[in-house]
């Protein structure tokens, strides 16, 4: 597998960095992806009303949460191809909808969601409050 990853300094310089290797782990495209941010002085290059903070988490459990908070955070309601959707146009991240399920799983578990349907239309939503009993 390789992926590069091109971008233009605010000076004019060009970036270009290539990853290579049998298996590419996220968080270093995540890191890699968060020094250009740094040094481009860029958020992201969607057209995002709301820039991701520079200082983004690092971890993909992070910056799943960190989606869910920005897109949802109001209480809509949500599926896991909505999450999807959204860590790919705006995060630049593509995560396979079984693993999206185990986080939202993870979420739901500990108190922080709220979620309703069957298996395969499984809707979710920021809980409003931690004494608020699961659905």
């Amino acid at each position: 597998m390789k992926i590069r990853i091109e971008d233009k300094l605010p000076s004019g310089e060009r970036i270009s960095i290539t990853i290579e290797g049998g298996k590419i782990d996220e968080q270093r495209v995540l890191q890699i992806l968060e020094m250009l941010n740094l040094m481009t002085g860029k958020y992201n290059e969607s057209s995002s009303s709301e820039p991701i903070s520079a200082s983004r988490p690092s971890q993909l459990k992070d910056v799943i949460w960190d989606a869910i908070m920005v897109h949802f955070g109001d209480g809509t309601w949500f599926t896991s191809k909505d999450l999807k959707d959204i860590l790919k146009r705006y995060y630049g991240i593509d995560v396979k909808l079984n693993s999206l399920a185990t986080y939202l799983l993870r979420f739901y578990q500990t108190g922080y969601l709220d979620r309703k349907g069957s298996r395969a239309g499984r809707i979710y939503r920021v809980r409003s409050s931690p004494s608020q009993s699961m659905l």
